[in-house]
């Protein structure tokens, strides 16, 4: 419901589900618009008790915030100026909250992640299905 709500509204350009790791699916839309994503890890939203379990197994919970599968969430990204638009369009179906976590910028098409304003080192990997058969 939130997903074609948001549709609707006119004002998403790209849109896919986080099922393979936000890393990984936020660089579907960055090879495929032909641009550079930046997330903010300051702004992923984790909750905290997948926090406890993380730290609990020795994993950062951002590592799996960002490789990890299963999320089931959506990614996409917002016209300049339509955000307001777009929040609107998930309330009026949702009670689900959305976060905006960073930004498309220009460059080569990959994912750059930021924490406390500093580059981390990242990649585009993600879950891979085929290898846990």
């Amino acid at each position: 419901a939130e997903g074609r709500a948001i549709a609707a509204s006119g004002e998403v350009s790209s849109c896919i589900d986080v099922s393979d790791g936000l890393a990984q699916d936020a660089s579907h839309i960055a090879e495929e618009s032909g641009v550079s994503v930046r997330i903010d890890a300051d702004l992923v939203p984790i909750d905290e008790s997948a926090r406890a379990i993380a730290r609990a197994a020795g994993v950062d919970p951002l590592a799996w915030a960002l490789y990890g599968g299963e999320e089931f969430e959506l990614l996409f990204t917002v016209r300049p100026k339509g955000e307001r638009a777009v929040i609107d369009a998930a309330s009026r179906v949702s009670t689900v909250k959305l976060t905006r976590i960073g930004e498309i910028i220009e460059g080569e098409p990959r994912v750059v992640v930021t924490q406390n304003g500093a580059p981390l080192a990242v990649d585009s990997s993600g879950w891979d299905h085929f290898l846990h058969l």
